[in-house]
């Protein structure tokens, strides 16, 4: 807190600011309060179990980013908060405070309240820690499949090779944002293994589980994935062909442009666009690996 009554008076304009109907103009306090810093931290949180949800969440955001450790406690209660903004919003702001609390969220990952649990797994996701690896791993199997979902993200975050396996067994799992999740995780960490599993993801129910796969895919730069991603150029929803046209291009293997001509005419003009770019970009790699051969030969 600030001995000058002129910033006590500001912040104290600021935070009643929290209560406005412009959000504009909250997020113009809340930015302010930032920018004033340590002398802010004290009267935000006093007001971080405020009855007003927008005044909690704005607080919340605040002391994340000023991130004095001061902070630590009340954001953890507001991981239980019973606005699932304010939680996500305390989750963040306790990541930006380093790993001050990271053994006690290790442990929430066995909490009762599923909230806490799907908190946990959020906030150690965002501090990378290595240490929650297996703890995560084990929540992979938990009974929420919310807390599947932010336990499968937070892995992918991390980007340990152990979680390999395990995310690959994911992808059968019964909830899509699972499936999601898993399938996008396996493409951060770029292990191989994960190719011929995420395959049959491609023909999945869900259209956001095949465009997520596809990407994934890409990232994973395996032309095995080829013959597959070809069969989704035919996909009834444009996003899976935009991924799987992308998908395409980045790989370079020539079996794919044939395959793509057809959709320079796609009824979506980004997947026209797109296509025009991917098969540059096979004519490009075709015309490098004529030149090596050219020089080999030499």
């Amino acid at each position: 807190m600030t001995d000058d009554p002129d910033i006590t008076n500001r912040i104290t304009r600021l935070i009643e600011t929290f209560r406005s109907e412009s959000e504009f103009d909250r997020q113009f306090a809340e930015r302010s309060l930032i920018k004033i810093g340590i002398s802010a931290v004290e009267p935000l949180l006093q007001v971080i179990d405020d009855e007003d949800m927008g005044v909690r969440f704005h607080a919340v955001n605040g002391l994340g980013d000023i991130g004095d450790q001061r902070a630590a406690e009340p954001l953890y209660r507001r991981l239980t908060d019973d606005d699932f903004d304010v939680r996500i919003m305390a989750a963040h702001a306790l990541a930006h405070l380093g790993g001050v609390l990271a053994s006690r969220l290790i442990e929430d990952l066995h909490a009762s309240d599923a909230r806490l649990r799907s908190m946990a797994a959020l906030a150690l996701g965002e501090l990378a820690d290595w240490d929650a690896v297996l703890p995560l791993i084990e929540q992979l199997q938990d009974s929420d499949p919310d807390v599947r979902w932010y336990a499968t993200d937070a892995l992918g975050k991390i980007s340990d090779s152990r979680a390999v396996e395990p995310l690959i067994a994911a992808i059968g799992d019964d909830n899509q944002h699972v499936r999601i999740a898993a399938a996008d995780a396996l493409g951060k960490l770029g292990d191989k293994r994960a190719v011929e599993s995420l395959l049959p993801l491609l023909q999945d129910e869900d259209r956001f589980v095949r465009s997520w796969t596809a990407g994934a895919l890409r990232r994973l730069d395996d032309t095995h994935a080829v013959p597959a991603l070809i069969a989704s150029l035919a996909d009834t929803d444009q996003y899976v062909r935009r991924e799987a046209v992308k998908a395409l291009g980045e790989l370079g293997d020539r079996r794919a442009t044939e395959p793509l001509r057809p959709l320079l005419l796609d009824p979506d003009p980004v997947v026209q666009w797109l296509t025009q770019a991917a098969l540059l970009q096979l004519e490009s790699a075709e015309h490098s690996r004529t030149l090596v051969k050219r020089w080999l030969c030499a």
